[in-house]
């Protein structure tokens, strides 16, 4: 029986030499993909934000103002970083393509494993909007037009001739030419994106108002498997 009580303890103390680094490895395995997944995440929620509070302040001289301009592919990454070293990590690798709506990231744990190696994971994350398809454009366009000059009044007609006179020819009038209207310019406005368009606008306040409401609803970080 003691025989078969140290071959016991020891079968249970080689299982156990087996199990802890499986145990520890699958632990920080779990705690860099929280990292990865919160930092995703992060960078994600920075954009919504950050397009929400710029949006006002997007002004066009012309032509067409692109999303993906205005972001930029780093935007999102300081709170990328925060996050991940939150999660005692690093962050590897970030960036954001507004074109394609994906935030992807890499991070690795600053503690490592019994065997040396540090953990590390992938997260990709999406916003719901293709950003970098959305944009701001103005044309100039004929508001209306200025008011016409009130014409001058006719001379007064000379006074008759004396009668025992011989009265002069009279010439024609001059026929008055009508003015041509002279048209006052404004700028029209107008939001499209991935699934949405504002249509042609004068109202640029209006219009940032309603792609500020439906932005609102559309811009929600969600993990990509």
């Amino acid at each position: 029986m003691s025989m078969l009580a140290v071959v016991a303890v020891a079968i249970v103390g080689l299982l156990f030499l087996a199990i802890v680094p499986l145990l520890s490895g699958s632990e920080q395995s779990g705690r860099t993909q929280t990292s990865a997944d919160a930092a995703a995440l992060a960078g994600a929620q920075d954009v919504r934000e950050y397009v929400l509070d710029q949006l006002h302040s997007v002004f066009t001289v012309g032509g067409w103002n692109s999303f993906g301009t205005l972001i930029g592919p780093a935007r999102g990454y300081g709170a990328a970083q925060s996050y991940a070293s939150a999660n005692d990590a690093e962050l590897i690798t970030y960036s954001y393509d507004p074109s394609r709506d994906r935030f992807s990231v890499r991070t690795r744990l600053l503690a490592e494993a019994p065997n040396g190696d540090r953990a590390e994971s992938l997260a990709t994350a999406s916003l719901g909007v293709k950003l970098g398809t959305c944009g701001i454009g103005r044309h100039t366009t004929v508001v209306g037009y200025e008011e016409e000059p009130t014409p001058e009044p006719p001379p007064d007609p000379p006074a008759d001739p004396d009668p025992d006179e011989s009265a002069p020819p009279t010439s024609s009038p001059t026929p008055t030419q009508t003015p041509t209207p002279v048209p006052i310019l404004g700028f029209e406005y107008r939001f499209t994106c991935d699934g949405f368009d504002s249509g042609w606008s004068l109202e640029i306040s209006d219009l940032l108002d309603d792609t500020a409401d439906w932005l609102d609803d559309q811009l929600v970080p969600s993990l990509v498997e």
